[in-house]
């Protein structure tokens, strides 16, 4: 899939994009469908435009890859090691 947003919207309008891939990344799951959101597709701009007829006002946001995951692939069994949320965020207001 490739979602697009008109480019009049503001900042505040791809934080509404954000949550709709989102909800739709969640309603696919709950399906038994995986998804993989892909960021890298806005390079391709052009190409996607071409390809999909879109005006030159709509800007592609994302791309999202759909399918039925192999459970038992190599690849879905990674340990990828991730920084503790208190590296990258302030909790204020949340004191115990």
């Amino acid at each position: 899939m490739i979602l697009t947003i008109h480019s009049a919207m503001t900042k505040h309008s791809w934080l509404d994009c954000g949550l709709f891939l989102q909800s739709l990344m969640l309603a696919a799951q709950a399906r038994g469908v995986s998804t993989c959101p892909q960021v890298t597709f806005v390079r391709f701009q052009s190409v996607i435009a071409k390809q999909l007829s879109l005006g030159p006002e709509e800007l592609v946001a994302c791309g999202i890859s759909c399918g039925y995951a192999d459970e038992e692939a190599t690849v879905n069994h990674l340990n990828m090691p991730r920084e503790p949320v208190e590296v990258f965020s302030k909790w204020l207001g949340f004191d115990e």
